[in-house]
Formats: C-alpha cells, structure tokens, sequence
C-alpha cells in the first residue's frame, strides 16, 4: 500500500510540472508579443517602457576600444606548424587580432591571418627555421599597438623542436 501511495504521488508531482511548464511556455510566448508590441509602437516614449518595466534599446552602442596584446608565446613543430598563442589583455570578444609574420628578422612583414581567436597555428612552416611574429589587436573604432614580438626558433638558440602532441 506504502509504494502505492508513493507512485500515486509521483504521478501527481510529474503532472503538475508538466502543466506548470505548458501554462509558462503560454504566459512567456504571451510577454514575448505583447514586448514585441510595445517596443515597436512608436508612441510609446522611452519613459513608458522604462515606468512599465520594459527594457529600453540603447541606440548609442558604446564604442569597442581595441587594446595592445601583452603577451605572445610561439612553439615551432616538426610538423612544420608553428602555434601562437596571445592573451585577450582585456579586449571585447569583437575585437579582431591580425596575425603577422617575418622570415627577415622582422624587416618585414606580412598579414597571415585575422581573427578573433587568442590561438592561430601558422602550416606550411620549415621547422628549425625561425619565425618571427606579431600581433595586432583592432576593431571598427581603432588601431592598438602591435603585441611584442615572439619568434619561433629563434637564431642562436638552443631551442629543439617540439613533437607533435
């Protein structure tokens, strides 16, 4: 009889979250037009949806203001890959980082990649021959300084190659 009771009671909990979760996805779907509404109704001042509780769009989005790399860390593979590695120092996910290359002990330079990601793998590199590379993170509003300069195999080193993992 105990365990009777207990199914009876879990059925009971089971049904009414089930109607609880339909009679939320209503009343959200409800809300959701109703926001839908309001904030398309020019005649609706900011001041209304603000005193009614809606949220008001920020029309003046602050700028994204791109900030210099601090760090830039660079292992060679006998792959031939050499792998960057940067940290964000602070820049929105929006900013962009362009990747740059030299095989001129940075006499020259040249753009190989530009994304958002903190990592890039550079293929098609002779392993032992050294790499130098730099950073430069940017966005729509501005240019920051270049990241300082990190060289794979660097000339004069000690440096082995690593095994690919």
């Amino acid at each position: 009889m105990d365990r009777r009771c207990k199914r009876r009671s879990e059925a009971a909990k089971t049904s009414a979250t089930a109607t609880k979760n339909v009679t939320k996805k209503s009343l959200v779907t409800m809300v959701q037009l109703l926001n839908k509404k309001v904030q398309a109704n020019p005649s609706v001042t900011d001041a209304l949806k603000l005193d009614a509780g809606f949220s008001v769009p920020d029309t003046s989005p602050t700028a994204v203001i791109a900030v210099g790399v601090a760090t830039l860390n660079v292992n060679g593979y006998e792959t031939g890959e050499n792998k960057l590695k940067w940290s964000r120092s602070g820049n929105a996910p929006s900013v962009k980082f362009a990747v740059f290359a030299s095989h001129d002990s940075g006499a020259n330079w040249s753009q190989i990649a530009a994304i958002t990601k903190t990592r890039f793998t550079h293929t098609g590199q002779t392993p032992g021959d050294a790499v130098w590379y730099k950073v430069v993170a940017y966005s729509a509003n501005n240019t920051a300084p270049a990241s300082p300069i990190s060289v794979a195999y660097p000339e004069g080193s000690s440096n082995s190659l690593t095994l690919a993992a």
